[in-house]
Parts: structure tokens; sequence; C-alpha cells
């Protein structure tokens, strides 16, 4: 609380008032809110950006410091490890191929090279995978043993000895060597000898009322003194 005094002079003899200010009163509402001001324009904003903690701790950690622009173009390596991005894996140029050597393992993507065949000419050249009739042999060569398949027969041969081969057709099977062949057919097995077993196991003897005996692969008569 504070004391106010003043002199006051009415034209009449000057005198002297005295007065006590009291305790300010409580605080107005506050008056309406002015109108805006115009908006800023990039570039007129002054100021130290580093003030901004905020923004400033936001770029601080999209972007290393680089001291010139010649440490961010110098290579690409360079630029990346200023630019907080770390190192470049480089590819070996073995892991390269050159366009001579793709148009000899890989077919384009578009277009219709000479290797390939038109539906026409497939047609006509080659067996489908199912259906279809087999019109020739179909041979097999290996560094041993050949093979070939055809409509009436399967063969299997050695490749150094063509007398050795085995063949089957409908009706028989034929083993060969350079020694002859054997044969089996509905009427029997035909030996290298060309004799011919039509029974199973060894041939009975002679039904003549007397007793025989195997000897060296055949019946001989048994004689009992």
């Amino acid at each position: 609380m504070a004391t106010l005094t003043a002199t006051i002079a009415y034209g009449q003899p000057v005198g002297t008032m005295a007065s006590t200010i009291g305790t300010p009163g409580p605080q107005g509402i506050p008056g309406p809110t002015g109108p805006a001001g115009p908006a800023p324009i990039w570039g007129n904003i002054t100021g130290t950006l580093s003030n901004q903690t905020d923004l400033w701790s936001i770029l601080g950690s999209k972007l290393a410091t680089a001291s010139n622009l010649s440490e961010l173009t110098a290579t690409a390596s360079t630029a990346r490890t200023n630019l907080g991005l770390g190192s470049m894996a480089v590819a070996s140029a073995s892991n390269y191929s050159t366009t001579s050597v793709a148009n000899g393992l890989y077919y384009p993507l578009s277009g219709n090279p000479s290797g390939f065949l038109t539906t026409a000419t497939a047609a006509t050249t080659y067996l489908p995978l199912s259906g279809g009739a087999l019109t020739g042999p179909i041979t097999m060569s290996g560094e041993t043993i050949d093979s070939e398949i055809s409509s009436d027969f399967f063969g299997i041969e050695l490749s150094g000895d063509l007398a050795q081969y085995s063949e089957l057709e409908y009706n028989q099977l034929t083993v060969a060597n350079s020694g002859g062949f054997t044969k089996v057919t509905p009427a029997g097995i035909t030996f290298q000898d060309l004799s011919i077993q039509t029974t199973a196991g060894i041939p009975d003897a002679t039904s003549d009322g007397t007793p025989y005996a195997r000897k060296d692969g055949a019946w001989e008569q048994l004689i009992i003194t």
C-alpha cells in the first residue's frame, strides 16, 4: 500500500491532500485476439537455426557434417560415409555377363529367335509327351552300352562289340555273344549248338522197360550183371 501526496491550487491558499492507494483489483477479461499477421516468406525468416533446438536436433540426425562439397562428390564410398550410410559393397566383375555370353546361353524375353520352332514345325518333327504314335526307332548311345527302341523290339548291345547283345521282341528273347546265341521262344529254348529244349528240366529217358542212368549229360542204359 502506498501514500500519495499532492499540492492542489484552486486560486485559493495552497493546501496539501494526502491519499492512500488501495490493493489492485482483479484482472479484467482479456480482450479479443487481433487479426493474424502476414505469412512469413521463406528466406526472410531471421535468427540462428541452432537456437531452434528441436529442429536443429532433427536435422543433425539426418545428415552427417561434411566440411566441403568435394567430400560428398569425390567418390561413392566417401559420399556414403559422410552421409552416414556406411560402406558400399562392390560386386566383382565375375558376377556379370557380357551381351555375347548371354546371347549364347539364354533366349531373349521378346522376339522370335531362329532357335524357336513354330507349332506346325514341332508337330511334324517331334512326338508329343502324351499321345501320338512312334513311327521310327529311338537310339541311345552311351560310353559302353548302346540301346535302341522301336515299335517291335528293344535291344541293348556293347558299344565296342556289336556281337554281344540282348534283344527282346514280342515273341522271343535273344542273348548273344561272339560264341553264338541262346533264344527263348514259345516253342522252346534254342542253345548255341542249335539244340532245342521243349520241356523244363531234364528230359525223361526212353520208356522201354530198361533202367537208364545219366552220364555225361545224356541217358545211358544201365546193365546189371
